[in-house]
């Protein structure tokens, strides 16, 4: 297993692993019906690091890390940590 940042190269892949967590609406609370260059463009913004996890030269998880906005509960610079990942069987 490699694990690398990821590249505009890597965005089929990501796309691939993203989409059918985000149509399922469980766990983000991101639109269902959100577009792919929208989600690859929130998922890659330029104020979060993303990584994948590559086996067998194929893309097998991803994980984004970005900082928390500032609210009014919170004051103090943290991040937020995701990560998805693919299944073995791929389904």
């Amino acid at each position: 297993m490699q694990i690398r940042p990821a590249t505009p190269q890597d965005a089929p892949a990501i796309w691939t692993i993203l989409e059918p967590v985000i149509r399922a609406g469980d766990t983000y609370a991101l639109p269902c019906d959100m577009s792919e260059q929208d989600a690859l463009a929130y998922w890659t913004a330029a104020d979060r690091e993303t990584w994948v996890a590559e086996i067998d030269g194929g893309s097998s998880a991803l994980t984004t890390c970005a900082p928390i906005r500032q609210g009014a509960a919170i004051t103090s610079p943290i991040a937020a940590m995701s990560r998805i990942s693919v299944p073995e069987d791929g389904v």
